[in-house]
This record gives C-alpha cells, structure tokens and sequence, in this order.
C-alpha cells in the first residue's frame, strides 16, 4: 500500500485528471452528431483520462463504490452491443419493422443474410462510443474523495462560466459570430454547443455547482465558494440563461433556486444571496429591454412543430414495437413514418424528447433500463441525503443535475449532447462514495 505522502499525491493528481474530463467535455462535446470531428476528438482525449487515472491508481484501493454502482455502468456499457449481435435470418426477419428493410437486402443481394437488431449498425456503434465515453465520467467521479469532489464542482462552474463569457462575445459581435459549430443557433448565447437548449442545461448546472460549494463548510473539510461570489456568478449565468432562448431552460432556472432555499435556508447570510438575485432580475430589463423582447416572443410561439414530430416518432415506435430499430435509427425510422402533409425540406433529426426517442430505439427493455436506472438514482440521492448530512451539498448538486436533464428530456433531447452525458454521467457518480473515504479525501480499501 502506498504511503500517505503518494496517497495526497496522486489524489490530487486524479481531481486534476477528473477537472480536466469535465472541462474537455463542455469544450469539446457540444456538436451532436453533425460534428463528428469534435466528437472523436473528446473520446480520444477521455480514452487518454480513463488510462492515466488507471496509471495513477496504482497503490490505491480499487474497490468499486458497491454493487449498484457497477450494475449501472456494466448496463450502459453492455445494452448497445446486445443490438450489435449478429442473428440469424428467420429471427432477424420476423422481428416487428423489418419488412422493408428485408425486401431491400433481398434486391441487393438475392438474400438477407445474417444481421444485428440494429437498423443501423454504424450509428448504435457510434452511440456506444459516447455512452462509453460518459460512463468513464462515472467511474472517476464515483471514486474521488470528498476533496476531489469540490475541485470537480469548482471545474462545472468554471465551464459554465467560460460558456457565460463565450456567450457574452456572441452576443456583442452579432448573428453569427463567436459560434463553435457552423451549424448552430443563431443570434443567441449558446457557448461551446450547437443547441441553445444544451448551453441552457450547462448554464443551469454550472449555478447548481455555485449554490452548492456557498453552501458547503470548511470545517467538514470542503473548499467553499464565499457567497458574495457565488451570488454575483448566479446572476451572471442565470441571465445568461435567459439569453440563450431556450424557453424550458428559463422554466427549469427554478431547480437551482429550489437548491439553494434547500442548502441555504438555515444560513441568514444566504438571504443576502436571494437578495442580490432579485435586485438584479429587476435590473435586467432596464438595460436589456429590446433583447428580452426577443426572449418573450419565443414564449408567444404558438403551434410548436413538436407536436406533429411527436406524433410521427410514437408511430415510428409502434412499428418497431416493443424490441426497437437500434440506438441511433431515429432518422431513418421517422422519415419512413413521416406524414405527407407536414413533409418540408427539413429533416428531422431528433424526436425532441428524449424517452420517445429511446423507446423507439431501444423498445421496451431500454425503457425498462432507464426506469430501472432512473429509480436506483433516486434511491441513491435519497440515502445519501439521509446518511450523511455534512455532505448535502455535494449531494444536492447532483441531484439537481440530473432534474435539469430528466426534466428538459421530456421536450428536448440533452443526452444527445455528449457535454450533458459526461456531466450528468458524473453527477450520477458523485451519488456514490468509496467503501471507506478517509479524513484526506483519497479512498482507501
């Protein structure tokens, strides 16, 4: 076993590595999938994290944060490949919403052949390269110490506040300036992504992450934010927020604020963080009256498109009902069922609700899966909160986290984005601690 000296060493060594995941993901991860380049890029860069966290666990404990934990992550990593099995043409051939696509391997080839559950192989490959890849944000949070998990919190506040900046330029410098990605919304904040609704979530987590280190206390042996700070960063990203037009991302702006009345309530000085939100909330439409008026008129949008997808992709589903067409088989699923009268020159590219999307490609047992793994974490939160008080902020965090993104999945499809993967990945991890965590912070078997 390590000496104690190596022990602080390489813990502090591993909040780096971990602060380095996260802020690779917001730069890097923002794309979707028409930007593979980006992509590819940030799963190279966390293969490099996953094999030096190995490299600097030598000497550590390698004991898992318990059996629940593991059975999550092994059910990530192992759900898309079973779509990836090759079967035998009779099988492949009599499951629900392959009949087109048989007749056309017939014309192609004379026969079927064998072939996976998955419509589309390349892409359920490539799904399971970014699942992997979140999956890899779970297995390190879920092993740091207490210590670590604050480097973790001050890193997602540090990518929000870096995205905040980026959206500040984009704003000043007009339609299309300051923008990652070719493909993306113009003439609002959206950071490092593509989709305003993405940099809302990672606008939104970031003020998780400062709610929670101003509620955090020295003394339980946590680096804290000192709340003056942390109220002058929550305007800033909340108003942020606001800038980016995402109308559910304005909405959800309440889950932190149920945060920080859940951690700060019991602390007088957190009324001087409320205070300060308010009094600038106040201020805002004064020297922003015009750009606001843009944001409301995004509320007064009657007709929303997503209706009408909704009700193509529930059909689409139906047809592959209940086994599904392969993760990432959305596209040619939902073009097959689209309507003639709401056809345009658009393509529809995602269902605009990520649990629609998953049941059509994934069917009933990747439903049942996320309903399994969605209550596990539930359950988790509520143990932890329970368990140990000292640490409610970390808890809270993560808690908070993942409501932003279960919440805006029912009209959007934030998972998609592998930024909001890696981050909500490893929220989930930060649900779960070392058998033992001692007093510095490095777990220890």
């Amino acid at each position: 076993m390590a000496v104690p000296d190596q022990q602080r060493d390489f813990s502090g060594r591993q909040a780096a590595v971990a602060a380095g995941f996260v802020l690779c993901a917001v730069l890097l991860g923002g794309g979707g999938s028409p930007a593979p380049g980006a992509e590819l890029l940030l799963q190279l860069v966390i293969a490099a994290v996953a094999a030096v966290w190995v490299w600097w666990s030598h000497g550590l404990s390698r004991r898992s944060p318990g059996p629940l934990f593991t059975a999550i992550v092994a059910a990530m990593a192992i759900f898309p490949l079973l779509q990836l099995i090759p079967l035998p043409p009779r099988i492949w051939e009599a499951l629900p919403g392959r009949t087109t696509s048989t007749a056309a391997l017939e014309l192609a080839r004379g026969e079927g052949g064998w072939q996976p559950l998955s419509l589309t192989p390349h892409a359920t490959l490539a799904g399971w390269l970014a699942i992997i890849s979140a999956a890899v944000g779970m297995l390190v949070a879920g092993r740091l110490g207490t210590r670590q998990r604050h480097i973790v919190l001050f890193a997602v506040l540090g990518g929000a506040g870096l995205t905040a900046v980026v959206g500040a330029f984009q704003l000043a410098g007009g339609e299309g300036a300051w923008r990652a990605y070719a493909a993306s919304h113009r003439g609002w904040i959206t950071g490092f992504m593509a989709n305003r609704n993405a940099a809302a979530d990672v606008l939104l987590i970031g003020l998780c992450a400062a709610v929670a280190l101003a509620a955090s206390r020295r003394r339980d042996g946590m680096a804290r934010l000192p709340r003056g700070m942390a109220a002058a960063l929550c305007v800033i990203l909340a108003v942020a927020v606001i800038f980016t037009g995402s109308r559910t991302g304005i909405a959800l702006l309440l889950v932190p604020a149920i945060l920080a009345w859940v951690l700060l309530r019991e602390k007088r000085r957190g009324l001087g963080v409320v205070a300060a939100l308010f009094a600038v909330a106040a201020l805002v439409p004064t020297f922003a009256g015009g750009a606001l008026g843009r944001v409301g008129e995004r509320f007064a949008v009657a007709g929303d498109f997503r209706t009408e997808l909704w009700r193509d992709a529930a059909f689409a589903a139906g047809q592959f009902w209940p086994l599904g067409g392969g993760i990432g088989s959305f596209v040619p699923a939902v073009i097959a069922a689209e309507r003639l009268e709401v056809v345009d020159a658009t393509q529809p590219n995602r269902a605009h609700n990520d649990y629609l999307e998953f049941a059509l490609e994934a069917g009933l047992p990747g439903l049942l899966l996320v309903a399994a793994i969605m209550l596990a974490l539930a359950w988790q939160f509520v143990r932890r909160w329970r368990a140990d008080p000292s640490q409610r902020p970390i808890t809270g965090f993560a808690g908070a986290t993942l409501a932003i993104v279960a919440l805006h999945s029912a009209v959007d499809y934030p998972l998609r984005s592998m930024t909001l993967a890696c981050l909500a990945a490893m929220a989930a991890g930060l649900l779960f601690v070392p058998r033992r965590d001692d007093e510095s912070g490095v777990a220890t078997g």
